[in-house]
C-alpha cells in the first residue's frame, strides 16, 4: 500500500494512475497533430498551450475515473456496472 494525500492506494490503482495519466496527456498532442498538421493547414500551436491543455485534459479525465470509483480495486463490480460507469 502506498500512502498519498492521506489515503492508502493499492499498487494496481497507483500503476493505473501512472499509466493512464501520461496516455491522456499524450492523446492531446497526438490528436492535435493529426487534426491540425496532417489533416489541416500545417499550423503548429505553441507548446505551452498544448502542455496546459494536455494537463487539464489528463486531470479532468483522471478525476472523472476516480469519482466514478474505477480506481477502487477492493470493490468487485459487474461488467454492466463497469460499462455504465465508463459512459
Amino acid at each position: 500500500m502506498i500512502r498519498l494525500f492521506n489515503r492508502y492506494w493499492s499498487l494496481p490503482a497507483f500503476l493505473s494512475l501512472g499509466v493512464e495519466g501520461p496516455l491522456l496527456f499524450l492523446s492531446v498532442y497526438v490528436g492535435t497533430w493529426i487534426r491540425l498538421v496532417m489533416l489541416g493547414n500545417g499550423h503548429h500551436p505553441p507548446k505551452p498551450i498544448l502542455t496546459l491543455e494536455g494537463l487539464a485534459f489528463a486531470g479532468v479525465g483522471l478525476l472523472a475515473l476516480y469519482i466514478n470509483g474505477l480506481y477502487d480495486f477492493g470493490e468487485q463490480i459487474s461488467s454492466r456496472i463497469m460499462f455504465v460507469r465508463l459512459l
